[in-house]
């Protein structure tokens, strides 16, 4: 099956497409990108803790965990 079909079948998903190189000693992934993304992003952030000393530890989150969708990149505007 090829992108447009996968496209098809998954219209509501993320679709990643991965090219993979088999050459003699090297046999992994060399390239990857989203082809299709979902409709509706949940979205992630990176948290970063620190543990003490030099040492932090990192967490991902959900952006709805905070705001819903609708209000997540509005700007509310000043008076000035």
């Amino acid at each position: 099956m090829g992108t447009a079909g996968t496209r098809r079948m998954h219209s509501e998903c993320y679709i990643r497409l991965c090219a993979f190189d088999s050459t003699l000693s090297w046999e992994s992934l060399r390239i990857s990108f989203i082809v299709q993304r979902s409709p509706a992003e949940p979205g992630f952030m990176l948290a970063r803790h620190e543990n003490g000393g030099r040492n932090f530890g990192y967490e991902t989150q959900a952006y709805v965990m905070e705001k819903p969708e609708e209000k997540r990149y509005s700007y509310e505007r000043s008076a000035f």
